[in-house]
């Protein structure tokens, strides 16, 4: 499951940096790791890993009825 995860986690770095903002709505993070069944705090850890490389992510949305928690 490590491998899936490195590979997830290059192409999430890859989609936010191809952006023209390099940014990544909190929605499309959880939706491209979905099939990983992250936790809350695991997400949160990547969206921190992401933005230490320079994707920001964007954590609102039109309703916070998406959000995982």
């Amino acid at each position: 499951m490590l491998a899936k995860y490195e590979e997830k986690v290059k192409g999430l770095m890859d989609l936010g940096k191809s952006k023209r903002n390099k940014t990544l709505e909190y929605s499309e993070v959880v939706e491209f790791m979905a099939e990983l069944n992250l936790s809350v705090e695991q997400i949160e850890r990547l969206v921190n890993t992401l933005e230490k490389t320079g994707v920001d992510v964007l954590r609102i949305s039109d309703t916070d009825d998406d959000l995982p928690f």
